[in-house]
């Protein structure tokens, strides 16, 4: 029976009903696709890359308590620019560069748009047994290549496969430190007015919260506002 595909589940079965854990807690839900979405130069790198330098330490972020784990970072744009902001991290919190061997970086785009892609990802993952337990994508637009972004099947499509991929890296059972779930985040454009996702509305549907970051010209501090989860208590501004 516990190798059914289609395992029927009742109420009755939870004496207790769970709640949702969190990689980064009440920030990213444990499991979940996450979309983080501004205009270019709006610090989504710099969110996205403390987000992961804190899973690779357990470094709380901004005091929220974190799940310790491994990172895939898909650095598809301006990678010394990503090195150079992780180096800026690892000193002003004090670590050492070999505190941060759990976060990883690819400079490949794993094309979530091309079959095979995922395959291959995992099959490279494997030989240099590394299972990551949060992944960010940095872009989404860089991971679709030859897709058209506003074509909601072919945006709907990319996202099954990603979604495939979390589940074959979940399956891989052979690291006992890994954590239950395969967390992502996907970092992602928004139109020219920095109101709606650039491209298909289909974006929204598979995301489990949507955050959206606003910068004012030049300033040094930015708005994370969260407009959009499910299955998850609120999130914070």
């Amino acid at each position: 029976m516990a190798d059914l595909k289609y395992k029927l589940q009742r109420l009755s079965d939870y004496p207790e009903i769970p709640s949702t854990q969190q990689l980064i807690d009440p920030y990213l839900p444990l499991g979940g696709q996450i979309l983080l979405a501004a205009l270019p130069k709006t610090f989504k790198t710099y969110v996205g890359l403390s987000w992961a330098c804190c899973v690779a330490t357990g470094h709380n972020w901004l005091g929220r308590s974190v799940k310790k784990g491994k990172v895939l970072y898909i650095a598809l744009e301006s990678y010394y620019g990503v090195l150079r902001r992780k180096e800026a991290w690892r000193k002003k919190h004090g670590y050492s560069k070999a505190d941060l061997d759990n976060l990883v970086c690819i400079t490949v785009p794993i094309n979530f748009a091309q079959h095979g892609s995922i395959d291959t990802a995992l099959a490279d993952l494997c030989a240099q047994r590394f299972r990551p337990d949060f992944i960010v994508i940095d872009t989404w637009f860089k991971s679709t290549a030859g897709a058209k972004v506003s074509d909601q099947a072919e945006m709907t499509g990319a996202l099954d496969q990603l979604t495939k991929f979390q589940k074959m890296l979940e399956e891989v059972t052979e690291f006992k430190d890994a954590l239950p779930l395969v967390t992502v985040l996907i970092l992602a454009h928004t139109d020219k007015k920095g109101i709606d996702l650039f491209g298909s509305v289909a974006q929204f549907a598979n995301c489990d919260v949507l955050y959206m970051l606003k910068r004012k010209e030049h300033a040094l501090e930015v708005t994370l506002s969260c407009v959009g989860a499910r299955d998850s208590r609120s999130q914070p501004t």
